[in-house]
């Protein structure tokens, strides 16, 4: 599944025109799976750098969380910053995985998750696409 982020460019196209840009990705129900696997490509300017990480919604206090090692995981869920050209990167959840920073969290997936990338630098086109394949 393609996750998009809310933006008003193209999909999967995160546009910033401040030092600092931050976009959300559309939301993600997880319908119950314990995990995933995230495929994340940026195509990111010199001089430019993209952050991406992975946050849940906290149902009782209706607030969006950072999800990291007090909240269900080993660690941060998070991908390496991606830095300027092209990285394509890969991030695996699941309970019960030796966790590796940036690459594998053994944690497990809320009900609703979505993305958010933190754009640093001045260029305006900084290209993201994000997937996720659940595993039950």
């Amino acid at each position: 599944m393609e996750i998009m982020f809310d933006t008003s460019t193209d999909r999967g196209k995160v546009s910033g025109t401040e030092l600092t840009d931050t976009a959300n990705s559309s939301i993600v129900n997880t319908h119950g799976a314990k995990g995933g696997i995230f495929w994340l490509k940026a195509i990111v300017s010199s001089g430019d750098t993209v952050d991406v990480t992975i946050e849940g919604y906290d149902q009782i206090q209706g607030a969006w969380t950072a999800l990291a090692a007090a909240v269900g995981g080993d660690r941060t869920y998070a991908f390496a910053q991606c830095t300027a050209g092209t990285t394509s990167d890969q991030l695996t959840v699941y309970p019960g995985l030796t966790g590796v920073n940036n690459q594998t969290i053994s944690g497990v997936l809320p009900d609703i998750i979505r993305a958010v990338a933190t754009v640093g630098g001045s260029s305006e086109d900084i290209d993201l696409t994000l997937g996720v394949d659940l595993i039950k």
